[in-house]
Formats: structure tokens, C-alpha cells, sequence
């Protein structure tokens, strides 16, 4: 009886000590994959993703293909409808996000580059821009 309680602590002790030392290797860790707005707001599977201010063109109803990983895609709908955007459109588009980048101050990871194509029969519409981590003292 002695020698399988004996068993029985070492195997819990052991366990233990294995659990809480993942728990340590990944506590500087990122735990998210984030897309950072134009006003540095972090936000994981945006549905909604504007291009300038938040009164131009912009995608919605996003839907998302493994985000997290180092290459995310999503689908949804190019939309410009503002008074000074010229003739409204409502058409399908793809994003593709590369690129995630480890910001230490916010504990996220950051996609960093971007590629926006709307489909569009009449003409190649492809857009290409990059982004980073916030400006020390911006950003959540």
C-alpha cells in the first residue's frame, strides 16, 4: 500500500510541475492575432475593416479563413457609399493578411501586410498597403 501511494504522489507531483511550467514558457507569449484599425484599436476577425476614416469605403460582413495563422483571407463585400465617394458600390472582395509581427507592449501579434481585390468585371482593382505596431503610447 505504502509503495502505490508513494506512486500515486510522485505522479501528481510530476504532472503539477509539468502543467505550471508550460504555463511559465508561455506566459510572454502573444495569446492573439489581431488587425489593427486606422486608430490603432486591435480587433480579432473584424467584420468590418475601413479603408480611410470611418466615413469612406470600407469591406463588411468579413468572414474569415485561418486567421491566426501566418496567412489569413477573408471574403465580404466592398462597400463606398459616402456623399463624396463618388458613384456607390456594393461588390464582392478578398483581403488576404500576411506578415504577423509580435508587439511585446500589447502582448498581440499584429498581420502587417494587406491585399484588398475587388472583384470587379470592368476593371483590375487590387490594393496593397502595410501597417505595424502602434506608436509607443498608442494602441490598446
Amino acid at each position: 500500500m505504502n509503495r502505490t501511494l508513494r506512486f500515486i504522489t510522485v505522479a501528481v507531483v510530476t504532472v503539477a510541475s509539468l502543467v505550471s511550467f508550460g504555463a511559465i514558457a508561455d506566459a510572454g507569449k502573444p495569446e492573439k492575432a489581431v488587425y489593427l484599425d486606422l486608430f490603432y484599436q486591435p480587433n480579432v476577425k473584424p467584420g468590418r475593416i475601413f479603408l480611410t476614416a470611418n466615413s469612406g469605403p470600407y469591406i463588411r460582413q468579413l468572414h474569415w479563413k485561418n486567421w491566426g495563422t501566418s496567412k489569413t483571407v477573408g471574403r465580404g463585400r466592398f462597400i463606398s457609399d459616402c456623399a463624396s465617394c463618388g458613384p456607390k458600390e456594393n461588390k464582392p472582395a478578398v483581403i488576404t493578411m500576411r506578415g504577423l509581427k509580435t508587439c511585446k507592449a500589447h502582448n498581440y501579434r499584429v498581420y502587417t501586410h494587406f491585399k484588398l481585390h475587388v472583384i470587379d468585371p470592368s476593371k483590375r482593382r487590387v490594393l496593397s498597403f502595410s501597417s505595424g505596431c502602434p506608436p509607443k503610447g498608442e494602441g490598446f
